[in-house]
């Protein structure tokens, strides 16, 4: 079961072998926080994206720009490029952001606080 699979199954009808399941896979490896980390946060960091390994990254990341463009509106009337122009940046290099590798951003970032957080209140519940 994938994590985007598991919004779907309401929390009520999952075993508890499931959400065990469930919580080893999200945080079975060191930076599984990465993927969580803010636009912000992502463009505050030092160095640059590291290119993803392959092509699929980058598709995964393309498709979620064409998405973004077309169910906000903001691919019309240049929305959408004023708005990355305000953050200094360009689609391909929110394209780099979002598809860059969890390891290597978490090798960029520090682990934010709410990852504690989050890992004990699984582990609690």
């Amino acid at each position: 079961m994938l994590l985007g699979e598991t919004r779907a199954v309401s929390a009520s009808r999952r075993s508890s072998s499931e959400e065990a399941a469930l919580s080893q896979h999200v945080f079975s490896t060191p930076s599984w926080w990465a993927a969580g980390l803010t636009l912000a946060e992502r463009l505050a960091l030092p160095g640059t994206p590291s290119p993803p390994r392959g092509n699929a990254a980058r598709e995964r990341a393309e498709l979620r720009l064409d998405r973004w463009r077309t169910s906000y509106g903001l691919g019309e009337d240049g929305r959408f490029a004023r708005r990355l122009a305000e953050l200094g940046i360009d689609a391909a290099t929110l394209r780099d952001l979002l598809a860059e590798p969890p390891e290597s951003l978490a090798a960029r970032a520090p682990r934010p606080r709410w990852a504690d957080l989050a890992e004990t209140v699984v582990a609690t519940t």
